[in-house]
């Protein structure tokens, strides 16, 4: 399983932990992806549950409703762990590796 972005053929984006298999995908734990502007003329997401009420957490989509899956970037990532995953953040610097290994 992967967190990747998800863009339905009904125009919804969605952001979940999908596993891909022959003839769709397996969203689990997904969220709605909404863009707001703010008073300040800039854009902000929100991550919203899909079908919150639903017992289960995981949705079958066959591969004629998916336009498009895609990574999302460290920032969205993040978020959508923050609010509905792991907890784990992605460093957003790289890391000096050989600074690592040496001390």
């Amino acid at each position: 399983m992967a967190v990747k972005c998800v863009r339905l053929t009904t125009g919804e984006e969605i952001i979940a932990d999908v596993t891909e298999h022959e003839g769709g995908m397996t969203l689990s734990v997904p969220a709605n992806i909404f863009l707001q502007p703010n008073n300040k003329g800039q854009v902000t997401v929100s991550l919203i549950p899909l079908f919150p009420y639903a017992e289960k957490k995981e949705f079958v989509f066959p591969a004629s409703s998916i336009v498009v899956s895609f990574h999302p970037s460290k920032e969205l990532h993040n978020e959508y762990n923050r609010l509905f995953g792991s907890n784990l953040i992605i460093p957003t610097v790289d890391l000096d590796r050989k600074q690592l290994i040496t001390g």
